[in-house]
């Protein structure tokens, strides 16, 4: 258990779950460090525990919720605020700097795939569009626009232009244009086992149509058996979900498939792009499932190998190893949240966040404790028992 920092009193639940929502309490991946935004007479002050980032935001009625973090590392934060004499935009605050980069009306969202996060907003200098927030820039797309994010930086897009639907990828090395969409309505396009994906719908059929990389190629097409309504893949693109509801089915029943064959899960249950977590290597799945059973609603959590039921509590967070075995959760009783480690339950917290599973294979997340922010980490996993005769 490693201390943090301190909070000046003792934050209630309720505050410390606002504070994560409005991206005001942000840890580093690792977990080792904290940005803060702290509101004190009516302004809004930025705190990190690794260099002195102390910097005064005014609390703006343009943005709800005010100042917001945007990315955070060891040495610097990344943050969208609206500084006295500056128009609100977004600012790079690092040891001894403190620099305006450019201009943003308002935070109106993110994309996320693990650890990777790329927020959207609202700029002057793209009127009417959608602004990404890119390590290489500014990148504008317009309203409606399918956008899929992967783990290296990628983006995949669908979006309209001139009239006509286009595909294409975009990253630090530029953009990589692929077929013109002129098909059925797109779900989204998805990057599998070295293909792209564009995973189409019509109240007729679905489709996951293999794009070529340049117009003109000839499109290979996998049927699929039923109304497609959502698709999923993994982070480094190994390993595929997609969520079909049958068509010979007049009941509310969904079937939940694994790489397009393995079955999962078939009942009626909801699931949503946030309550699928995946394995390390991208070659497993968790999912968290809101199942109805008996005008009953109750939450189970699936792999590919086992299936858990919930009841009194919901699961916040989980890790689960690319053989598909759970290996550690954190589940909430709608005020504390506890860690699980495999069958192991833990002091229930205010609050705890961010698990994960460091280089060394320690188990790993934060949590608050009274006025404490902690790094805690859990190694005995790793430690070899004696077996006594």
């Amino acid at each position: 258990m490693h201390t943090l920092c301190q909070f000046p009193v003792a934050p209630t639940c309720q505050t410390l779950r606002r504070l994560i929502a409005g991206d005001q309490l942000v840890v580093t991946v690792c977990g080792s460090h904290v940005a803060m935004v702290l509101t004190r007479d009516g302004n809004e002050e930025l705190f990190h525990t690794g260099f002195d980032a102390h910097m005064v935001f005014q609390r703006g009625s343009k943005q709800v919720g005010g100042t917001r973090i945007l990315r955070v590392h060891h040495n610097h934060v990344l943050l969208w605020g609206q500084v006295q004499g500056y128009a609100p935009g977004v600012w790079l605050v690092a040891p001894g700097l403190r620099q305006h980069l450019f201009p943003l009306d308002r935070i109106t969202g993110s994309y996320a795939n693990g650890t990777v996060r790329m927020p959207v907003g609202e700029s002057p200098a793209f009127p009417g569009e959608n602004v990404i927030i890119t390590p290489w820039g500014l990148f504008p797309v317009k309203p409606g626009s399918k956008v899929e994010l992967y783990h290296d930086g990628t983006l995949c897009i669908v979006e309209e232009l001139d009239g006509r639907a286009y595909a294409y990828q975009i990253s630090a090395e530029g953009t990589a244009p692929f077929s013109p969409c002129t098909l059925d309505p797109t779900l989204r396009l998805v990057r599998f086992q070295g293909r792209h994906l564009l995973a189409t719908r019509t109240p007729h059929r679905s489709l996951l149509i293999h794009l070529g990389n340049h117009s003109g190629s000839t499109a290979r097409v996998w049927p699929i058996d039923g109304q497609l309504e959502d698709v999923w893949t993994s982070p480094t693109a190994r390993a595929m979900l997609t969520l079909v509801r049958p068509r010979d089915s007049g009941d509310d029943i969904r079937r939940l498939f694994f790489n397009n064959d393995h079955l999962v899960f078939e009942g009626r249950f909801t699931l949503t792009r946030q309550d699928v977590v995946w394995s390390a290597l991208g070659e497993s799945f968790a999912a968290r499932l809101q199942v109805t059973e008996d005008g009953k609603m109750q939450e189970h959590l699936v792999t590919p190998t086992e299936s858990r039921v919930f009841s009194g509590v919901s699961v916040h967070e989980a890790l689960v190893n690319n053989a598909g075995g759970l290996q550690a959760m954190i589940v909430n009783d709608g005020m504390w949240d506890t860690p699980v480690v495999r069958t192991r339950r833990l002091t229930a917290v205010p609050l705890a966040w961010n698990l994960h599973v460091d280089p060394d294979g320690s188990l790993v997340w934060n949590t608050v404790h009274d006025d404490l922010i902690l790094r805690w980490v859990d190694r005995t996993h790793l430690v070899p028992r004696t077996v006594r005769v």
